[in-house]
C-alpha cells in the first residue's frame, strides 16, 4: 500500500513538472523522505434555528385549520412567538435531521437546509399603509388634482397658427404667425386627467383597492452543519493541518477514508452530533536540482495524491523566463512604439508554462499574494508572483497605450484624406481671394484666440459630423484589433486576464479626442487647397477627378 502510494506520488510530481514547464518526463529524480498514514476524527454538529417567511396579499384572508388570522399586531406577534417556540421545541425535528444525516454520504450536508416546515400559518390582516385603509391614493399623473398639462399647447393655453396674405407693396405672398386660444383646454392650459378620469384618485396597488393587506407568515426549522477536526494528539505537524483544511472539511471523503463512528441527539441542547473516524495519507519527498542550492521538498496528500507544497520548484525552473519578462518590462523597452512586436516572443515563452496560465486564471478570480501562492501549490514564492503579474501588466498597458496612439494617428490620416473628397462632393470649398486658392479643408488660423476659436467652429460645421463618426469607428476598430492581437500573439489566457483586469479597454473617449486633435493638427499644418483651374497645391491637375465626383453627386 505504502509503495504503491509513493509511486503514485512520483507520477503526480512528474506530470506536474512536465505540464508546468518545458522539461521532459522523468527529468526529476524523486526520493521519499517520510510517509504518514494520519488517523483523526471529524465531528459534525447540526445547529437549529427558526426561519420565518412573510408574504403579503391584497385583501383579507379567512381563518382555517392551518391558518390563524389576527386583527391587531400585538396579538399577531404573541401568536408568532408562541408558534416559533413550539416549532423549536419539536423533538421529531431532531430525529428527522439525524435520519437524513445518516442516510446521506459524509459531506452531503454543507449549508443551511430546512428540516421541518410548520403547517400552520400566522396571518395579520391590517389596514393598508399606502392608502391608510381608503383603497385609493392620489393619481400619479395628476398628483390628485384631476388635471394634467395640455399637450397641444404645452400648458400655455395658446397655440401658434400661420396664414398667408398678398403684399401689394412688394407684389409677393407673405406668411405671418399669430397665437390663438387652444381649443383642447379652452385657454386654461390644463385638461382632465385621462388616467383617473378627473377624480384625482387611483386604485391602491398593494391592497388592490380593498384598503386591507394580509401578512402571511410561515415558520420552518433549518439545520446548519458545523464541521470540526479532532486530532489524536496535540503535536500534529503543520503541513497535516494545512492539507486537511485545504482539502475542505466537507470534501475529506474524496481524499481519504471517512467512516461513521457514533451519533447522538441532545434534546436538551437542541442539536445533533455525529462522529466520524477518518484517515488520510501524507508524504514528504525530495528532488535534487542543479539550479537550487538545496533539494526541492515536496508534500503530497490524499488517496489520489495531490500536491500541497511544491517547494518553489517551478520558480527555480522558470526563473529565466521571468528574468526575460522583467527586462522586457523596463521603462526603456516600454517606450518603444513597437513594444507589442518586440515583446511577443518573450511573453509567449513565459505563457507556455501551464503554471503561469493557472496564475492568471486564479488572479482573475480575485486571488493575490499568499492566497494566489496557495492556489498554485506553493510552487512559487509570493514575490515571484507579484513580479510576474506586475511585468505582464506593464507590457499589456504599454501595448494598450501605443495601440490607442497608432490607431488615432491612422484614423486622423484617413479623415485628412477623406475630408477633401467630401468637400468636393458637397461643393463646400472655402475661397481665399488674396491667395487665389480654394481650400478643401478649412484653413485654421492661430494668430489670435478669436481666429483660433473661429477656425475651430468653422471646421466643426464643415467637417464635424464625419470627423466624430470616423474617430469613434477608428477607436472601436482599434479596441477589437487589440483584443484579437493579444489572443493570437500572447495567448488566450493572457488576453482573458487582460480583459478581466481591465488592462485592455476601449478608451473610446481618449481615442476619439486624440484622433480629433491629430486631425486638426494635420488641417493646421497641411491644409489641402487647389487653384481656380483645379490644380492641387498648384501642381497636380484634379479636374477629371472632380468632374467624376460631381457626376456621382
Amino acid at each position: 500500500m505504502k509503495d504503491a502510494w509513493l509511486s503514485a506520488c512520483d507520477n503526480t510530481i512528474q506530470t506536474f513538472v512536465r505540464d508546468s514547464t518545458r522539461l521532459e518526463p522523468n527529468a526529476l529524480k524523486v526520493t521519499p523522505v517520510e510517509y504518514i498514514d494520519f488517523h483523526y476524527q471529524i465531528g459534525l454538529r447540526l445547529l437549529f434555528k427558526a426561519q420565518t417567511l412573510t408574504l403579503h396579499q391584497a385583501g383579507g384572508i379567512t381563518a382555517h385549520a392551518d391558518t390563524q388570522v389576527y386583527r391587531t399586531r400585538p396579538d399577531y406577534e404573541r401568536a408568532l412567538q408562541a408558534e416559533t417556540s413550539a416549532v423549536l421545541a419539536r423533538d421529531k425535528t431532531l430525529d428527522d435531521a439525524r435520519a437524513r444525516l445518516l442516510s446521506n454520504p459524509y459531506g452531503a450536508w454543507r449549508k443551511e437546509e430546512v428540516v421541518y416546515s410548520h403547517p400552520t400559518r400566522i396571518c395579520l390582516t391590517d389596514s393598508c399603509d399606502s392608502c391608510r385603509g381608503k383603497g385609493s391614493v392620489n393619481c400619479r399623473h395628476c398628483s390628485g388634482s384631476g388635471k394634467t398639462t395640455c399637450h397641444s399647447c404645452s400648458g400655455s393655453g395658446q397655440v401658434m397658427r400661420q396664414r398667408s396674405y398678398y403684399d401689394h407693396f412688394t407684389k409677393q405672398n407673405r406668411i405671418e404667425h399669430y397665437y390663438e386660444s387652444c381649443s383642447g383646454c379652452i385657454g386654461s392650459g390644463r385638461v382632465r386627467c385621462s388616467s383617473c378620469g378627473g377624480s384625482g384618485d387611483e386604485r391602491c396597488s398593494p391592497c388592490n383597492g380593498t384598503g386591507v393587506v394580509s401578512h402571511i407568515t410561515s415558520i420552518a426549522t433549518a439545520g446548519t452543519p458545523d464541521y470540526q477536526l479532532i486530532y489524536p494528539q496535540a503535536d500534529v505537524p503543520n503541513f497535516i493541518r494545512e492539507g486537511l483544511y485545504k482539502a475542505g472539511l466537507p470534501e475529506l471523503a474524496k481524499y481519504g477514508n471517512v467512516q461513521h463512528a457514533q451519533d447522538e441527539v441532545d434534546y436538551a441542547r437542541r442539536d445533533v452530533t455525529v462522529m466520524y473516524d477518518a484517515s488520510l495519507p501524507f508524504g514528504r519527498l525530495e528532488s535534487p536540482l542543479p539550479e537550487a542550492d538545496e533539494p526541492i521538498r515536496w508534500i503530497l496528500y490524499g488517496v489520489t495524491p495531490h500536491i500541497l507544497d511544491a517547494g518553489h520548484v517551478l520558480q527555480t525552473l522558470l526563473k529565466s523566463d521571468l528574468d526575460m519578462l522583467v527586462r522586457q518590462a523596463t521603462p526603456g523597452k516600454l517606450l518603444n512604439p513597437w513594444v507589442a512586436r518586440a515583446s511577443r516572443k518573450t511573453v509567449r515563452t513565459f505563457m507556455e508554462s501551464e503554471a503561469h496560465q493557472a496564475m492568471l486564471v486564479e488572479n482573475s478570480r480575485g486571488k493575490k499574494g499568499d492566497m494566489l501562492r496557495e492556489a498554485l501549490n506553493r510552487a512559487f514564492a509570493t514575490p515571484y508572483l507579484d513580479e510576474a503579474l506586475t511585468s505582464l501588466a506593464k507590457i499589456v498597458g504599454a501595448v494598450q497605450r501605443w495601440s490607442v496612439i497608432k490607431w488615432g494617428l491612422f484614423t486622423a490620416l484617413f479623415i485628412y484624406l477623406l475630408a477633401p473628397a467630401l468637400v468636393v462632393y458637397q461643393k463646400q470649398g472655402v475661397m481665399d481671394f488674396e491667395r487665389a486658392r480654394i481650400y478643401l479643408t478649412f484653413p485654421i488660423q492661430a494668430a489670435s484666440t478669436y481666429q483660433l476659436l473661429y477656425s475651430l467652429k468653422a471646421v466643426a460645421i464643415l467637417h464635424g459630423l464625419p470627423m466624430v463618426a470616423a474617430a469613434l469607428c477608428g477607436t472601436v476598430l482599434g479596441y477589437l484589433w487589440r483584443r484579437g492581437w493579444l489572443k493570437r500573439r500572447f495567448g488566450k489566457h493572457l488576453a482573458a486576464w487582460s480583459l478581466e483586469q481591465k488592462r485592455v479597454r476601449n478608451r473610446w473617449a481618449v481615442g476619439t479626442l486624440f484622433t480629433l486633435a491629430a486631425t486638426l493638427l494635420l488641417f493646421y499644418l497641411f491644409p489641402v487647397w487647389i487653384t481656380q483651374d483645379e490644380m492641387l497645391f498648384g501642381m497636380l491637375p484634379m479636374h477629371d477627378l472632380f468632374r467624376q465626383l460631381a457626376q456621382l453627386r
